[in-house]
């Protein structure tokens, strides 16, 4: 910055030393945050069956059309989605008869680590017919993540992984753990 009237140089900027941690900690887990706002998880059933479709697939098997698996043994598998963006890859539906069991305003907090090894995975909620629900997606790209997501219970069908990638390329995940804690 020169000042026309006089001659002055601009300030120069000086670095600021800062001390880190040996470690950083990382973002508060959802058992923390469960303490803070109060709540309680949601039990293990409540996420009934996982199903994959439109040509995904667990890795080193072929693509399916449709295979219908338990919850358990969808963590830690890495998942290839079809090469077409868009498609829903994994649809983990919800027990019905649990989530009835709360008031309507009964906030959902989601954590999912998730862990994208190439292209981009979508995370949503999707209605009882399987559509989107608004402002519910969050994206996941290479590297590991924990994912965080809020959804009002009674909106709460199905959560979706799906494909976000252009080009005809492949998104590939594994999903570590899934999490859930109602507030109500």
């Amino acid at each position: 910055m020169f000042n026309w009237r006089r001659k002055q140089a601009a300030p120069t900027l000086q670095p600021v030393q800062q001390v880190l941690p040996d470690m950083t900690r990382p973002h508060a887990a959802l058992d923390e945050i469960i303490k803070v706002i109060g709540g309680r998880m949601l039990p293990d059933n409540f996420f009934t069956a996982v199903r994959l479709q439109e040509k995904a697939a667990i890795r080193g098997q072929a693509p399916t059309a449709y295979l219908k698996m338990e919850l358990a043994a969808l963590l830690g598998t890495v998942i290839d989605t079809s090469y077409a963006p868009y498609r829903y890859s994994v649809v983990i539906d919800i027990d019905a008869a649990i989530r009835d069991q709360f008031k309507a305003d009964a906030l959902v907090t989601m954590e999912i680590a998730i862990e994208v090894e190439g292209g981009t995975v979508g995370i949503l909620w999707a209605d009882e017919n399987h559509q989107p629900l608004v402002n519910t997606e969050r994206f996941a790209i290479p590297g590991v993540h924990s994912v965080m997501g809020w959804v009002f219970i009674k909106q709460m069908h199905h959560l979706v992984f799906r494909n976000m990638a252009t080009g005809r390329m492949r998104s590939s995940f594994r999903v570590s753990r899934i999490g859930a804690m109602v507030s109500d």
